[in-house]
C-alpha cells in the first residue's frame, strides 16, 4: 500500500525541523533511502511502512523520542490501561482509515453507535474483523478463490 497524504505532510513538516535534511537534495534522498532499504528518490514513492519508519526517523532526530501519530477522529475517553493497549491495536490495524471505519464496525459488530461505547469484551471482536480485513488485502489472490 502506498504512502498517505497525511503521511507526507508529516514527513515534510519534520524534515524542515531537521537542519542537515533541508541543506541539499541528496541528503534528503539518501536519508530515505536508509530508512526504506532500498533506493528512494522521493517520499512518495515510499510504502505505508516505509513512510511509518521514516517518520519514527525523522521524530528521534527532532525530539530524541518516537513521534506519537494518532489516527484521525480518535475517540478520547479511553483510559483504562486494558482498554488502551487493545485500543492501540485496533489504531494500528486501521492504517490511515478513520476512526469512522472503526465506529461502523462497532455499529454492525457490537450494536452500538459509536467505538467510545464498546465493552472491553467485544474490543476483540472489532480487532478480529481488522484483522481478517488485513489479511484479506495481503493476499487479494486468496480471496478470488473463495
Amino acid at each position: 500500500m502506498k504512502i498517505t497524504q497525511k503521511q507526507i505532510k508529516i514527513l515534510h513538516t519534520l524534515k524542515h525541523q531537521v537542519a542537515w535534511l533541508c541543506q541539499d537534495r541528496s541528503a534528503w534522498e539518501g536519508f530515505l533511502s536508509s530508512c526504506a532499504g532500498r533506493p528512494v528518490m522521493s517520499s512518495t514513492e515510499l510504502s505505508l511502512r516505509e513512510g511509518i519508519n521514516v517518520i519514527d526517523e525523522l521524530a528521534k532526530q527532532v525530539s530524541g523520542d518516537r513521534l506519537q501519530v494518532t489516527v484521525a477522529g480518535r475517540p478520547h475517553n479511553f483510559v483504562a490501561e486494558d482498554r488502551n493497549k487493545q485500543l492501540k491495536y485496533i489504531e494500528h490495524l486501521l492504517a490511515g482509515r478513520s476512526w469512522a471505519y472503526a465506529d461502523a464496525l462497532a455499529r454492525r459488530i457490537c450494536k452500538v453507535d459509536k467505538m467510545a461505547f464498546v465493552r472491553g469484551g467485544d474490543l476483540r471482536k472489532i480487532i478480529a474483523a481488522l484483522e481478517y480485513d488485513r489479511k484479506r488485502k495481503e493476499n487479494p489472490q486468496n480471496a478470488e478463490e473463495r
